[in-house]
């Protein structure tokens, strides 16, 4: 929020703080209002500035067909009855904890300052309930996370494995850049993975205050954290945050 009462959020679109709008067509949609700002993220034209990345596995595993690590913007399977597009994540973890994720950046919001953020997910999964799997359920075993931080989320060698620079916990636990929504079972997906299903995720209800930079800056991150030592391809059908700088 500047002097003129105007938030800019990552370059998508620049709005009076009174007024409401969808921007993007139906792809990105940004309303804003006295409290703060909703983002609605759903990939039908592009990734809506949001890339990926991987960690908790060796630095040669990047490039090692055995992880069958992907990123990309992809047609929605079409068991899940959905049209469209979504950010598919995919990688086999084989280091026994394997993080996948997707980062974005928002810029322009109020400088040094805490924000109440809450986020809702969509999310295609082809994870059933109470399936067994390897080291852990192909469901239940694989942690949905989201969080927010004003350090970029990077990935650096750490005595030999590639480590977040945040602290989003490990697996089913949350830390202090990240919360858990849940897993990724889902009703009427099935053990054998042939069914894909949407199921919505939300971090209602637990506080998440995030401080930007001293520029105004903070990054959003959502992954998936898995103990499953098989393979886990996921959609992000759609990403929602909403933000509004703490009251003091």
């Amino acid at each position: 929020m500047n002097r003129h009462g105007w938030l800019l959020l990552g370059c998508l679109f620049l709005l009076p703080v009174q007024a409401a709008h969808a921007a993007g067509g139906d792809c990105v949609r940004l309303a804003t209002t006295a409290a703060g700002a909703v983002l609605d993220f759903a990939f039908c034209g592009d990734s809506g500035g949001w890339s990926g990345g991987f960690a908790d596995l060796p630095p040669g595993g990047l490039d090692d067909p055995i992880y069958d690590l992907r990123f990309a913007r992809a047609e929605l399977p079409a068991a899940t009855g959905v049209r469209g597009e979504g950010l598919r994540l995919a990688g086999s973890n084989r280091s026994d904890d394997l993080f996948l994720f997707v980062k974005r950046q928002l810029t322009g919001l109020r400088p040094r300052t805490r924000y109440a953020v809450e986020f809702g997910l969509w999310i295609a999964t082809n994870a059933g309930r109470g399936c067994v799997g390897i080291g852990g359920a192909p469901g239940e075993s694989v942690h949905v996370k989201a969080g927010a931080s004003a350090l970029e989320p990077r990935v650096d060698p750490r005595e030999g494995v590639l480590r977040l620079n945040l602290d989003i916990g490990s697996q089913a636990q949350g830390g202090q850049d990240a919360l858990v929504l849940g897993d990724v079972a889902a009703a009427g997906a099935r053990c054998d993975g042939s069914r894909y299903v949407i199921k919505h995720l939300s971090s209602q209800g637990q506080p998440f205050f995030p401080l930007t930079d001293r520029d105004g800056n903070l990054w959003l991150i959502v992954g998936f954290d898995s103990g499953f030592e098989g393979l886990s391809d996921l959609f992000l059908q759609r990403i929602r945050v909403e933000l509004a700088p703490v009251r003091r």
